[in-house]
């Protein structure tokens, strides 16, 4: 499995944002949401691998649209620790499965699984 990480500049003040219909958001494009996504990867494991039988599921009928032979590139964008990946990396056995995620350590969660999945 490929891992990438992803960062980008500021892209200026995006605050709240009026609507014509009355209310206002505010929107982070990803940029510090104040979640620290390291400590929160045990959760994320286990909710992934909670919905894991959905997820091969879903695997398994994607394999039905495009012969599993067919696919040499998987992209899985927001990886978190790499438990999705690791079950589309299954279902598509001739992929190169790549991982991007923007925080090091679910990264390297990913890699560590990657690596004890073969």
């Amino acid at each position: 499995m490929t891992q990438h990480r992803e960062t980008h500049a500021p892209h200026g003040d995006h605050g709240d944002h009026s609507h014509p219909h009355g209310h206002t958001h505010a929107h982070s494009h990803g940029h510090d949401t104040g979640l620290d996504w390291g400590r929160l990867a045990p959760l994320l494991e286990a909710q992934a691998e909670v919905a894991g039988g959905a997820y091969r599921e879903a695997a398994a009928w994607l394999g039905t649209l495009v012969p599993p032979s067919g696919v040499r590139r998987l992209l899985d964008v927001g990886s978190g620790p790499g438990v999705i990946t690791a079950v589309l990396a299954d279902a598509f056995p001739y992929a190169e499965a790549v991982a991007v995620d923007g925080t090091p350590e679910l990264l390297e969660r990913a890699r560590a699984r990657a690596e004890a999945q073969g």
